[in-house]
């Protein structure tokens, strides 16, 4: 029963980071994210999305393909962890409104009781734990403050000039 639960868990994740991570790989082509989504908050190369997306699509075949094996499976819900603790930063440090935290913080969830399932209560909690600390260190460091609506875009002595 417990292996048809973690299967259906493991399914669910690999099909969200599947279909994140084509978005993800495409977005050189339509900056939905860079722009839109995130606004300018994740500076840097357009290759950067990519590589997060080709990093999606490895923990989701994974994820399956290898589900016999605990080191794999665990690792990869280590990934899960650490990356939407780092969304549900992002969606807070822009200031996006609390609702855009909540399918982020699904799949902490879903994370944790993999890892719990895998590792038993004490180390999927205390691991799960370290994650989300790994998530929120990167989310410290990858993704910036917006511009308010208050702060000028322009410097306003250059524009006299």
């Amino acid at each position: 029963m417990m292996e048809a639960f973690d299967y259906a868990l493991r399914v669910c994740e690999s099909i969200a980071f599947s279909l994140h991570s084509t978005l993800r790989i495409t977005e050189p082509c339509h900056n939905i994210l860079g722009k839109s989504l995130v606004r300018d908050s994740i500076p840097y190369p357009n290759i950067f999305f990519p590589i997060v997306g080709v990093l999606g699509l490895i923990v989701a075949y994974v994820n399956i393909q290898y589900g016999d094996n605990d080191t794999i499976v665990v690792a990869a819900q280590c990934y899960v962890v650490a990356y939407h603790t780092g969304a549900v930063f992002t969606h807070i440090r822009i200031g996006d409104h609390p609702a855009s935290r909540i399918a982020a913080s699904l799949f902490v969830l879903i994370g944790m009781v993999l890892l719990v399932l895998r590792l038993g209560i004490l180390i999927g909690l205390v691991v799960t734990a370290v994650f989300i600390g790994v998530g929120v260190g990167l989310g410290h460091l990858i993704v910036i403050k917006p511009p308010t609506g208050d702060e000028p875009l322009l410097d306003d002595d250059n524009e006299a000039q």
